[in-house]
């Protein structure tokens, strides 16, 4: 998809730019490597362990990184860091195939309880959980109410998803 130059772009824009430019799902993980390298600021840490793995179970870790020298009360500014154990997930959906509700709904369930069966599966808690994901989602700042239900911002609801079940979900740090 080409965009006229001078135009805004939208945010439908961008879900469908990344699902027709990155078919293959290679190229959405070394975007996503890119912005998670990208965003360190100059945190000291370990060096990142990318997986480059695609197509595979990767048991819910697409990078795992430790910061080291980071303070838990200490800014960590524009990275996507948290002091230590940090797992990143990366989920692309394809939206120009089916309908976008259907894409946001696939994508809750398949990191429901993301991070409580990181837990059972290594022993380990993380400090820090990162979901990529290119779907356009509505904010922590909506509200409002459709037909008298309360409408949950899509981000709440991944978030919600993502911590589901997990026994201790105020001691991981989670940026969607």
């Amino acid at each position: 998809m080409w965009l006229p130059h001078g135009k805004p772009i939208q945010p439908k824009d961008v879900e469908v730019i990344v699902s027709e430019s990155f078919r293959d799902l290679r190229e959405f993980i070394n975007l996503c490597n890119t912005l998670a390298w990208a965003t360190r600021d100059s945190v000291k840490s370990s060096l990142p362990s990318f997986t480059g793995r695609y197509q595979v179970k990767d048991g819910g870790i697409d990078v795992e990184w430790m910061a080291f020298e980071l303070q838990p009360d200490e800014p960590a500014g524009p990275s996507l860091l948290t002091p230590g154990w940090n797992i990143f997930q990366y989920k692309q959906s394809d939206v120009t195939n089916q309908d976008r509700d259907k894409c946001f709904n696939g994508l809750k369930s398949k990191v429901s309880e993301a991070v409580n069966n990181l837990y059972k599966r290594t022993g380990r808690r993380p400090d820090g959980y990162v979901l990529f994901t290119n779907l356009d989602l509505t904010h922590y700042t909506a509200f409002g109410d459709k037909g008298g239900k309360q409408i949950v911002p899509q981000k709440q609801q991944l978030l919600d998803a993502v911590l589901k079940n997990y026994d201790k979900p105020k001691m991981v740090v989670v940026r969607i």
